[in-house]
């Protein structure tokens, strides 16, 4: 009996190897494969230059609305998944600003009337947001974030001026950073202690970039320098734009000149020297004259770069331009490889 049992279990041994050749092969379908491939992560970003809410901008938003000078160009910016622009001015209850003054200030609404247009992001790093001082900077930081708008480039101290600002969308990681040639107007930033701004330090942003590469897929820095209504990127601008790419930036994005500067493609990143004016009341042609900025992001990685022209009208409000005119407008700012 014994004898017979072994022969049975080895028998039913010998059959294994024979069943398991007979499986049929596992064969992984297409949707399957669809299922568990990884989707790329696309981002969109738009850019625009310089806003001044103040002087005659300000007096059209008090007979108009405090709307009227994104209506023509909101669906165009609230589409993206993160939109930037460069704040000229600080916002702070005051006095009226006359045309032709150089302080700036805009009221405490017109934080409401950025949210609303879908910007996510602003630069305070330039040389009007202190016009108010210490009281008028502290205020801007105050009102954007009632409204849920992020600043970079000025903080309630030197090293919060200094500090990145992240934003996540579908996926990836955004790190933007803001510096200006002038952090000391009017006294502030002189103290790691008060108010103030970020200064253009080459050094300071090479480590900054650096460190928030750690933390972000992509790092934005917004560089305020240059030579005003220069058509063309001065040495300045060259050399700190070039470092904070080398340094692991994907995109600058310059303002300050209030005119269209040419764009670069520098290694691996984009080097937008000037976007000029987006909001502003200033009355030469060229200073009317811009872009709208998009940029796509796919894993991390520029895709693809465009751009919007508009022209500033009744000195207050941008309008899409289409096209002779628009497209002379997108020249000036056409990559230089």
């Amino acid at each position: 009996m014994h004898s017979v049992r072994t022969l049975l279990l080895f028998g039913m041994l010998g059959a294994i190897p024979a069943l398991l050749l007979a499986r049929p092969e596992l064969v992984v379908s297409p949707i399957q494969r669809m299922k568990i491939e990884k989707k790329p992560s696309q981002v969109t970003l738009v850019a625009v230059g310089d806003v001044m809410l103040s002087r005659a901008v300000a007096e059209r938003m008090r007979a108009h609305g405090v709307d009227y000078p994104f209506s023509e160009t909101r669906d165009s910016i609230i589409e993206a998944d993160i939109a930037f622009a460069n704040l000229e001015t600080p916002l702070v209850t005051g006095r009226t600003i006359a045309y032709g003054e150089m302080t700036f200030r805009a009221d405490p609404e017109s934080a409401g009337a950025l949210a609303r247009a879908g910007f996510d992001i602003v630069s305070l790093a330039n040389n009007h947001t202190t016009n108010f001082g210490p009281e008028g900077l502290l205020a801007t930081f105050r009102y954007l974030s009632d409204v849920g708008v992020f600043f970079i480039g000025a903080g309630k101290s030197r090293d919060e001026a200094y500090a990145p600002v992240l934003i996540e969308r579908n996926g990836t990681t955004f790190a933007f950073l803001a510096y200006t040639y002038a952090p000391d107007t009017y006294g502030l930033g002189s103290s790691p202690d008060l108010p103030g701004l970020a200064g253009l330090d080459t050094e300071r942003m090479i480590q900054a970039v650096r460190t928030a590469k750690e933390s972000a897929d992509v790092v934005v820095v917004s560089m305020h320098a240059g030579d005003e209504y220069a058509t063309e990127p001065s040495d300045v601008q060259k050399e700190f734009a070039h470092a904070a790419i080398d340094a692991g930036a994907s995109l600058v994005i310059g303002h300050h000149p209030h005119v269209l500067q040419p764009s670069e493609r520098y290694h691996d990143g984009l080097i937008l020297y000037s976007l000029g004016n987006f909001i502003f009341d200033q009355i030469t042609p060229e200073t009317q004259q811009s872009v709208i900025a998009r940029v796509t992001f796919t894993d991390g990685v520029i895709t693809e770069t465009s751009f919007l022209p508009v022209i500033i009208e009744d000195l207050s409000r941008p309008r899409i331009l289409e096209g002779e005119e628009g497209e002379t407008i997108v020249k000036r700012i056409g990559n230089r490889d």
